[in-house]
């Protein structure tokens, strides 16, 4: 944890944070902060791939780059959530359930635990 100080830390924006979940640094070490920030996963996962530093992304987006951290792990769960109304119309049932079939397809990606570095 202590070679994190020599390394450039790539996450996000703070103030621009819009979901508490996305506050993961400090979990990895309390008070650690970003030297180089975007509000996008996306612009965080080219920084990283162009060796601007190191970050947390997405298992199924760091296809291709190093895992510098193997022992940690960060595990997330996002919620669909809809207006009582609409909840359950045939296209909000559709959009569920391939969602659930998307999810399930691709659960190998999606786990930290089956992410191979490199």
């Amino acid at each position: 944890m202590e070679a994190l100080n020599g390394f450039d830390i790539v996450g996000y924006v703070d103030d621009l944070i819009y979901a508490p979940e996305l506050r993961y640094l400090d979990e990895i070490r309390p008070g650690l902060t970003p030297h180089l920030a975007s509000s996008s996963i996306q612009a965080q996962r080219q920084i990283i791939a162009a060796g601007g530093g190191i970050g947390v992304l997405p298992c199924f987006m760091a296809t291709g780059l190093e895992r510098v951290l193997p022992t940690i792990l960060l595990e997330r769960r996002f919620w669909l959530a809809t207006h009582r109304e609409v909840h359950d119309t045939a296209r909000l049932r559709t959009v569920r359930a391939w969602l659930k079939t998307l999810c399930a397809e691709r659960s190998d990606a999606l786990r930290p635990h089956s992410w191979a570095a490199g």
